[in-house]
């Protein structure tokens, strides 16, 4: 098969069997949020007053003696974030935090779904085991984070720690020319480990397959976040996403499945 970009209608199992599976780059679903929910949600997300960077812990190849490094000191990235990432503070249920975060998008996309709950829905649609937020011990994980680009700095990385993971991303704003991802299909020492990992030059072969993602505003795109990718440098910023990570909880096989959402 091709590595290349798999356009549907709609998700079904299938599509998200083969992304787990690294047999598509990335599956597509054209117009997946509407015009006017996607003006609405850009508005709130370019001028949040709680906009912060978001950072990471970057895991690198030891150049010395092989294997992976691990990152010990945060750095910023190209993206800016808008809502919490971590999950609630022990022992607390629903913090404010979290769920105030989901609806004050759903008061901005309304009387549209944001396109995070559309998801939700249509994959406990299509998931053998059904799909949800994402909880544990009592503590729940926000499902949809936004994030503003201004430029990218080509950062090929991997999230290697998101093990079991597929990122579904909905694009707000897209700049007039550039700003799509590269994803690479490439396997080798980074996936040890636990962290995001970021490739130095050449560390990925010239021979490897890529495929640019180029989506149109209101596209929704999922990717395997284990694969390297990078967004490719842009005019006009900025680049606005939502974006939410689909955990695959497993049954008694690859095609038997539940999904929950988080960050």
């Amino acid at each position: 098969m091709t590595w290349d970009v798999l356009t549907v209608d709609r998700l079904d199992a299938d599509a998200l069997v083969a992304l787990r599976e690294e047999r598509v780059a990335a599956v597509r679903v054209a117009g997946f949020c509407d015009r006017e929910a996607r003006e609405r949600l850009t508005s709130l997300l370019a001028r949040h007053p709680e906009r912060t960077n978001y950072r990471v812990r970057w895991a690198r190849r030891d150049e010395a003696g092989g294997g992976v490094l691990p990152g010990r000191e945060f750095s910023e990235t190209d993206s800016d974030r808008v809502g919490p990432v971590d999950t609630t503070p022990e022992g607390v249920a629903d913090s404010t935090g979290v769920v105030a975060a989901m609806r004050e998008i759903r008061s901005a996309a309304a009387p549209a779904l944001t396109p995070i709950d559309r998801l939700r829905l249509e994959l406990d649609e299509i998931a053998p085991r059904g799909a949800g937020l994402y909880r544990k011990d009592g503590r729940l994980s926000v499902a949809g984070v936004g994030r503003v680009m201004e430029a990218s700095g080509e950062l090929v990385h991997a999230d290697a720690g998101r093990r079991n993971c597929l990122t579904a991303n909905v694009y707000l704003r897209m700049p007039r020319a550039g700003g799509g991802t590269r994803i690479w299909r490439y396997d080798g020492e980074y996936r040890q480990s636990r962290q995001s990992y970021l490739f130095g030059p050449g560390e990925i072969p010239q021979s490897a397959p890529s495929c640019l993602v180029e989506p149109a505003e209101g596209d929704l795109v999922v990717w395997n976040p284990a694969l390297p990718h990078a967004v490719q440098p842009f005019d006009d910023p900025p680049r606005l996403t939502i974006q939410t990570w689909l955990l695959f909880e497993d049954g008694t096989d690859a095609g038997d499945f539940a999904i929950r959402l988080l960050n």
